[in-house]
């Protein structure tokens, strides 16, 4: 165990079934004294949020959510050393869950390499900082060769984790945090992955699918909006997963898996859609936080400048120029983002060639206001065709040599 995770004293947070199971409204100061944490983000229901189109209104609702109950809220958190994590494990009467605890090993699939559009950005980009340099308007975009240098530890994290989880443990619904891909590669026992698919059909408008959101993460009527399928994970199984896909995971064993995540150009649109839910109602729909991949997606942006004439599907290229020409819509509710001087200049330069993509794709004049790109990208997700686009000419950067 100890080749296999590290440190056996090193920290650690994991999932506990038996205190998910009490009474969610515990006294917080009794949870605090026992070393659990529980949820302060309030549900307010995907339903109502009008960003991508006209949302439901309730009257006399308050901003800050509905207080009606959900096994959702009753998520507690335990956190300690671990070894003391797996002596819970060797306890008939435990039922935990690790999650997402970083790993070193370099073991992802080259199957799974070839897709992680967000790794080959960073690469090509490698030698640009923007560490006190500042983007002047109407200029083109500035940087300095050298390696970025201040990258949070989330950045590579998120890439590489593993999952230990004791017989019996079951996820709720939920969607992976940050609008990202996931890769899971089972290592012994086996889960049993469920992943709900919203019902469509002729005639149905997109419009029902927030509904279907909110009737899958409250475990209420959700049959009458998805239908539920189930995929058995045994060792060597690899499971890769979409953006923003509703799914709830199953450990009738003792399971070690290994896994991470990852950015796709070709999927971009679902990762603006996943992280939107964040912004409309927190992270009580999802598991994590990774603000760092709002600087992914300004490292996937910059790498496209010198890919004219390449020909790019249009609405996930839509979505990254919308991600971020729009940052505030896309800050997951609660969590406050502190941005560090070489992370604004950065996303200011991926602005600029936002812009012009945004432009391209319009067909709107130069001058044109960000309010009605951003309003024209949304339109284009939601109502434009699957087709594809040929990338213009973009602004170079002017890379300052020392």
């Amino acid at each position: 165990m100890e080749f296999k995770f590290g440190d056996m004293d090193r920290e650690v947070e994991w999932h506990d079934a038996l205190l998910r199971a009490k009474d969610y409204n515990t006294d917080p100061k009794v949870a605090n004294k026992k070393g659990f944490c529980l949820p302060t983000t309030k549900w307010r229901g995907a339903a109502y949020d009008s960003y991508w189109g006209p949302s439901k209104t309730v009257a006399g609702m308050s901003q800050q959510g509905k207080d009606d109950s959900s096994p959702q809220k009753s998520d507690i958190h335990a956190r300690g050393r671990l070894r003391k994590f797996l002596d819970q494990t060797h306890k008939p009467t435990a039922c935990v869950n690790l999650l997402d605890i970083a790993s070193e090993d370099r073991n992802r699939a080259w199957f799974v390499n070839a897709l992680c559009d967000h790794s080959k950005s960073i690469t090509q980009t490698e030698k640009r900082n923007y560490k006190g340099v500042r983007q002047v308007a109407g200029k083109n975009p500035v940087a300095k060769a050298g390696p970025p240098q201040s990258f949070n530890r989330d950045f590579y994290a998120l890439n590489e984790w593993k999952l230990l989880t004791s017989a019996g443990y079951l996820t709720f619904p939920h969607h992976n945090a940050g609008g990202l891909c996931t890769y899971i590669t089972m290592k012994t026992g086996l889960k049993i992955w469920g992943f709900f698919v919203p019902k469509s059909s002729p005639g149905v408008p997109s419009i029902h699918l927030p509904d279907a959101v909110d009737a899958i993460l409250e475990l209420e009527n959700w049959k009458a909006f998805a239908d539920l399928y189930l995929i058995m994970l045994t060792p060597g199984c690899v499971l890769i997963q979409p953006p923003g896909l509703l799914h709830l995971v199953y450990s009738p064993v003792k399971s070690i898996a290994s896994g991470g995540h990852f950015l796709v150009f070709d999927a971009l649109h679902l990762t603006a859609w996943s992280r939107r839910l964040e912004n409309a109602i927190g992270l009580f729909s999802t598991n994590a936080e990774h603000p760092c991949v709002e600087r992914y997606l300004a490292r996937m942006i910059l790498a496209l400048e010198g890919k004219k004439g390449h020909i790019r599907p249009l609405k996930p290229l839509a979505a990254l120029a919308l991600m971020l020409l729009d940052l505030d819509a896309f800050e997951p509710e609660g969590v406050e983002v502190e941005r560090d001087e070489e992370w604004i200049n950065e996303v200011e330069a991926a602005k600029k060639l936002a812009v012009q993509i945004a432009l391209c794709i319009s067909k709107l004049k130069q001058g044109t206001s960000t309010l009605r790109l951003v309003q024209t990208l949304k339109h284009i997700i939601q109502e434009g065709d699957n087709g594809t686009v040929m990338l213009p000419p973009l602004l170079h950067q002017r890379i300052k040599w020392q």
